[in-house]
């Protein structure tokens, strides 16, 4: 959401058919007011998702912690119709006092996270991507397989769990 869209949509050819959605946002200034929220939550009304993905919100990084007062705003105003789950970042190092209630195995996947991640040239990808690699590996001991990614979900969400 922060990221321009020229960086992101380099990384997002890689997805496996997920559409980005920018808010107009700038890297490293991203906003929360009242107009900043009213944008988002119609961003995501158009969406009507089923499920929406934010940071954690306790993260060292502002633009992260603002992301998800935005996420977490449209999903109140939104009557919590969808659920709400949010991934780490860097846990130990942006996001603190993260405890997954959810994981998913990434180990066949992995590669292709290795590859949107090193197709952010601007971002260090090296060393950015091996400190990912000690979380992907840590949360897949923890869950039992190669890679894997962790989520807290809201438990307020719709009755729906959506199963990730």
């Amino acid at each position: 959401m922060t990221c321009n869209e020229n960086w992101g949509q380099t990384g997002w050819k890689f997805s496996l058919g997920a559409k980005p959605l920018f808010a107009g946002q700038i890297d490293g200034d991203t906003e929360t007011g009242n107009r900043r929220y009213e944008e988002f939550l119609k961003l995501i009304q158009g969406e009507d998702p089923d499920l929406l993905f934010t940071h954690w919100p306790i993260d060292r990084h502002r633009d992260h912690r603002a992301a998800s007062m935005l996420a977490f705003d449209a999903w109140l105003k939104m009557d919590r119709t969808f659920d709400l789950y949010f991934f780490e970042v860097l846990s130990g190092n942006q996001s603190q006092t993260f405890s997954p209630t959810h994981y998913v195995d990434i180990t066949a996947t992995e590669s292709l996270k290795r590859k949107a991640t090193y197709a952010h040239a601007s971002q260090n990808p090296e060393g950015l991507y091996r400190r990912h690699d000690l979380m992907n590996r840590f949360r897949g001991a923890e869950y039992r397989c190669e890679f894997a990614e962790a989520f807290v979900r809201h438990v307020q969400g719709a009755d729906h769990e959506f199963r990730i």
